[in-house]
């Protein structure tokens, strides 16, 4: 039996709530408050000026000298999976919306900095039946259901498409603290549960010379002000596709509840 941790993880709670408190919600549900905790994870645990490290849960300080030295999740073998966890916490919401929470969830663990680590099945929304410690259950309750993988094609595609985004940029992955303080920059925003930030300047030596990321975790559409220029978007909230989903050439991007985009220059 795997030993509780001494205290629980900013960003994976910071995405789907308390790991103890399991009707409790975060980011990815709607929950405002949670945003310093959500930058915190997407800078890796690291220094970072634009961090408020007062309002990150569990953490005052920084813990880490490299982006290398955190691991980057929101679920493992240890509790509920991420899809059981929505939805124990959302009972209320429709299967469309949870799993738009959890696509939301993948996208925020991989396009954030540090090493990623998906729970296996997580592409393809694994189910425990509701078991949280399962350590002595049935092969029943812990093995991979590869039905759901013919049954939540989208969702499988998409991860996917989010393991081949970060695998060919390396601006996802940088590899010090100062390369991350020198490229990455955290836009103003002025709704709660929105995350907006650039990778910019050719960041690790990525070919796009900025990534812009934006993370919506309300139910509605949000609107936010983004540099002015020519953007490619690569990532919404149903696909990926490097090659481009559309053009956006304003100061504004209209995002859509409860997912993730990634635009390229």
């Amino acid at each position: 039996m795997s030993a509780k941790p001494s205290k629980p993880i900013p960003l994976r709670d910071g995405i789907k709530g308390h790991v103890f408190t399991h009707e409790a919600k975060a980011f990815v549900s709607g929950l405002p408050g949670l945003e310093e905790s959500v930058k915190f994870g997407v800078i890796a645990s690291t220094q970072h000026l634009q961090i408020n490290y007062d309002s990150v849960n569990y953490s005052t300080a920084p813990w880490a000298n490299s982006p290398l030295q955190t691991i980057t999740y929101v679920s493992c073998h240890d509790n509920h999976t991420l899809w059981d966890r929505l939805a124990i916490s959302c009972p209320e919401e429709s299967e469309e919306e949870r799993i738009k929470m959890h696509k939301l969830a993948g996208a925020i663990v991989l396009t954030a900095q540090g090493v990623s680590f998906l729970h296996a099945g997580v592409e393809m929304l694994r189910t425990k039946g509701g078991e949280e410690n399962s350590y002595e259950s049935s092969d029943e309750v812990n093995r991979i259901d590869w039905a759901r993988k013919g049954q939540y094609p989208e969702v499988l595609d998409y991860f996917k498409g989010l393991i081949g985004l970060r695998k060919a940029h390396p601006a996802f992955r940088m590899t010090s603290t100062e390369m991350l303080q020198q490229h990455l920059e955290f836009l103003e925003v002025s709704d709660n549960n929105l995350i907006a930030y650039q990778l910019k300047d050719n960041a690790n030596g990525d070919d796009w010379a900025n990534i812009l990321v934006v993370y919506n975790g309300n139910a509605e559409y949000k609107t936010l002000e983004i540099p002015a220029g020519d953007w490619k978007v690569v990532l919404d909230g149903e696909r990926v596709n490097e090659e481009g989903l559309g053009t956006i050439n304003a100061s504004q991007l209209t995002v859509a509840g409860r997912s993730a985009m990634v635009l390229a220059q």
